[in-house]
């Protein structure tokens, strides 16, 4: 189960039980979020001024299994560079990779 880090209006109604005396994590259990959203909440109706968690990220060009893949790939053939591994990971759709940086931050 995931957790969520953002809540809409009607979410955060809910979250009014932390007046009720209910703990963090019940509460969060109940709405399924994070228990840090939960305590945002909280800081927020406390003093009113709590940190957005950063939600404006780029995206990952791989996934981790791929990424394991291209590990595993660079310690079999250990005389290729990193353009050699991304010549021959590219006719395969699971691996879109557009640099050969991205490569290199894979095997190190």
């Amino acid at each position: 189960m995931s957790a969520r880090y953002h809540l809409s209006a009607y979410d955060c109604g809910l979250c009014l039980r932390l007046e009720a005396g209910q703990s963090a994590i019940t509460i969060a259990a109940a709405t399924s979020v994070s228990k840090s959203v939960i305590s945002r909440i909280k800081k927020a109706d406390e003093g009113g001024n709590a940190l957005q968690k950063h939600a404006g990220d780029r995206g990952r060009s791989t996934t981790p299994l791929g990424d394991s893949y291209v590990a595993l790939m660079a310690k079999r053939n250990r005389n290729l560079t990193p353009g050699q591994i991304l010549q021959t990971l590219q006719p395969l759709p699971e691996f879109q990779m557009d640099f050969p940086k991205s490569v290199v931050k894979r095997i190190k």
